[in-house]
């Protein structure tokens, strides 16, 4: 309050005012506050550095600035303020970036910065900055709008309000018309955006469908059908072949010899190779038409706004689905039995057996269960309870595990070892993933930092494996027991790491430290019978 008043306010006394007297005891209020109230602490450093920069001390600002830039790295007012005094220096290209990272925490400082004096000096080169980050912000949005407006035909078709829907028709204007948009207009949309991509997951959409039978007819057809056969002919060619041969070239005379010397000479000679060759045959082959009939019966399912499939009662009722085992907290877990699985190709590669049969859950462990078990959520993500719990260290897994031991009144549940995390993950597999070596597939399967939005999903949503096992290669990493002879202790990939990370040959993730908390770290559970 005394460095406030020092520092001179709206109606204050202006006797005052004492601009260095300010600057002492913001300094002073930031010192006390530094451990216990880091944010307070940052306010207090950024006055400081605002009253030095008045008295032209433009080191001191910049010092005091940048401690509260680390205190309080979401406040949007002290990059703007340390920007200023940069520009004010004529640190231009150093000012650029800080004033970049404000326009990130708020699109308001556009305006701020631009009718700012020391911006203004750098006129030109400031101008020239912000056409690059218009056009840079615009090809960030560009792909993910595209991305996002490819799945809304479902939204458009089954949901009557997607008719008045303004973040559809913004969607609709930006795709035609974004590449004129201010960098104002292109920042308010990209939160726009990400909000709407959230709401549509969350939002549900009912559907009922046909129960159809399939059925074969009963005899048999015979189909034509056109083959590539593909074969090899022996080939003649002609290949330049060099030689060398001695030529005169002076002939010898009474007193003297010839005169020769070797030259590089070539001739034509004739080879053979095989070819490969492509032909089109037409073959025959029986196949057993189908017929479709309806039953009568409808069944219903749940999407959610971007048209993925919720929850399915046909799914639910069917009684071949890949289910074990439900406890009584309705997680499901499958059996795997017992086998062996390789790693790697060739003379590199090597075998590894798991010898006993295990149910592991088929997801991992959801916030709603750990809620239930534990009586908190730990999670920075929680906008949805199905969502798979993180900021868990190992110990903390652990816990969670002897509590729910506990209440189940037998030793039942454990995290799988490295090993048999990886065998069930594979479901078969010698691939890289799951589902073979073919990156380009993992999208469909997990989810990672090409395609979650910078943030977890619920469970349960992409493809499973062969084994009806789901998030194993993305969402989250995936704590495993320990053992003497397997040091890794996450496996998988998180929602922020590359294709990479998320296949079997990444090794990166071991010997994590146990006591580590993150919210990319989660877990599933192995239960034995």
């Amino acid at each position: 309050m005394k460095g406030t008043v020092y520092l001179g306010f709206v109606n204050g006394d202006l006797s005052l005012v004492n601009l260095d007297k300010a600057e002492e005891s913001f300094l002073l209020a930031a010192r006390y506050a530094k451990t216990d109230y880091p944010e307070d602490s940052a306010r207090a450093f950024l006055s400081a550095g605002w009253a030095a920069y008045c008295q032209g001390k433009m080191k001191e600002a910049l010092a005091h600035t940048e401690m509260a830039m680390t205190l309080h790295p979401q406040m949007g007012e002290a990059f703007f303020q340390a920007a200023k005094v940069l520009m004010a220096t004529n640190q231009v290209n150093l000012a650029l970036p800080v004033i970049r990272k404000a326009i990130d925490l708020d699109r308001f400082y556009i305006f701020k910065a631009a009718g700012d004096g020391d911006f203004q000096k750098h006129n030109d080169t400031f101008c020239h900055f912000l056409n690059d980050l218009r056009a840079e912000k615009y090809n960030q949005i560009l792909p993910v709008t595209q991305e996002l407006a490819g799945q809304l035909d479902f939204y458009r078709q089954n949901s009557p309000e997607a008719l008045h829907d303004q973040r559809l028709q913004q969607m609709d204007l930006f795709l035609d018309t974004g590449h004129n948009w201010a960098l104002y207009d292109l920042v308010d949309f990209s939160s726009v955006l990400e909000q709407f991509r959230t709401e549509l997951e969350k939002k549900r959409i009912w559907l009922n469908e046909d129960v159809v039978h399939t059925l074969y007819e009963e005899d048999p057809v015979n189909e034509v059908y056109r083959a590539e056969v593909k074969y090899q002919v022996e080939e003649v060619y002609q290949e330049e072949k060099t030689y060398q041969e001695r030529v005169i070239i002076k002939p010898a005379g009474l007193w003297r010899a010839a005169v020769t010397e070797l030259q590089t000479k070539t001739h034509m000679v004739d080879k053979t190779r095989l070819v490969s060759k492509t032909n089109w045959v037409e073959k025959t082959r029986i196949v057993m038409k189908t017929v479709e009939f309806y039953v009568g019966e409808r069944i219903e399912k749940e999407y959610n706004g971007l048209g993925v499939l919720i929850n399915s009662k046909s799914y639910m009722d069917n009684p071949n689905r890949v289910k074990s085992y439900v406890d009584h907290y309705n997680q499901d877990f499958v059996l795997i039995k017992a086998g062996s699985f390789s790693r790697g190709v060739g003379s590199n590669a090597k075998s590894f057996t798991v010898y006993q049969d295990f149910y592991i859950a088929q997801y991992p462990v959801t916030q709603k269960l750990w809620q239930q078990v534990m009586g908190d959520n730990p999670s920075k993500n929680k906008r949805d309870e199905n969502c798979p719990v993180e900021q868990v260290s190992w110990y903390d897994a652990q816990s969670f595990i002897k509590k729910l031991n506990d209440q189940a009144g037998q030793n039942v549940y454990r995290l799988p070892t490295a090993r048999e995390w990886e065998y069930a993950c594979r479901a078969g597999s010698n691939g890289n993933y799951c589902f073979g070596d073919k990156e380009s597939e993992l999208g469909q399967y997990a989810w990672y930092d090409k395609n979650s939005g910078g943030r977890t999903h619920p469970v349960a949503q992409k493809k499973p494996n062969a084994w009806g096992l789901y998030d194993m290669h993305g969402n989250v990493q995936e704590w495993c027991k320990n053992e003497f002879y397997e040091p890794s202790i996450l496996r998988g990939g998180g929602w922020n790491t590359t294709a990479y990370s998320c296949s079997f040959d990444n090794n990166s993730n071991t010997n994590i430290l146990l006591n580590i908390r993150s919210d990319d770290f989660g877990f599933r559970l192995v239960r034995s019978e």
